[in-house]
């Protein structure tokens, strides 16, 4: 497989630079209808998906992405009327704006699901899962979500792991794993 070429030398692209919002600050959109050969269609599915090396969640996604790029690279060619800078700054909100909603709706479901756990007095079930998803936060790429992520996570979550110890949830799943065993 080939890797993507950077935008810039010497730097690696962020998945966040590879999200494009369908939507502007006021949540319009516009629809765009077009033909294209069957191969592009599943070229676009094989790089869309939970199974694709890159962040796009759908053919959408990657669409979307390209005509960006595409309106850079077009616009650095030849003069030509362009609002890209300001189409790029309203993308820069409305993706942390995203960014935020995904980020308030993971703690608001993880939330009930571990009261319950402990309102049923099942406290290893609700440390194994604050662990687990501790653990997927670790994968999660460096930067600011992920360590907002892993702040909230030790805020809410924080007494379970460890019980008032500092955020470690592999070491905190080592340690369940050996004592389930």
């Amino acid at each position: 497989m080939t890797l993507p070429v950077p935008l810039e030398p010497d730097s690696d692209p962020k998945p966040e630079e590879f999200r494009v919002p369908a939507a502007d600050t006021q949540g319009h959109t516009a629809r765009a209808f077009f033909r294209l050969q069957p191969g592009h269609d599943r070229e676009l599915e094989s790089l869309s998906g939970p199974n694709s090396w890159f962040p796009y969640r759908t053919k959408g996604d990657v669409i979307r992405h390209a005509v960006q790029r595409h309106l850079e690279w077009l616009a650095d060619q030849a003069p030509f009327p362009s609002i890209t800078k300001q189409i790029d700054a309203i993308i820069e909100i409305v993706r942390e704006e995203e960014f935020q909603a995904e980020f308030t709706q993971l703690f608001d479901a993880i939330a009930p699901r571990v009261a319950g756990l402990l309102g049923d007095g099942q406290v290893d079930q609700a440390r194994v899962i604050v662990g687990r998803i501790g653990r997927l936060m670790d994968d999660m790429p460096e930067g600011y979500w992920k360590n907002k992520h892993i702040e909230e996570l030790n805020r809410r979550f924080g007494y379970l792991l460890q019980m008032g110890s500092p955020y470690e949830p592999k070491a905190l799943m080592d340690l369940l794993e050996e004592s389930q065993e």
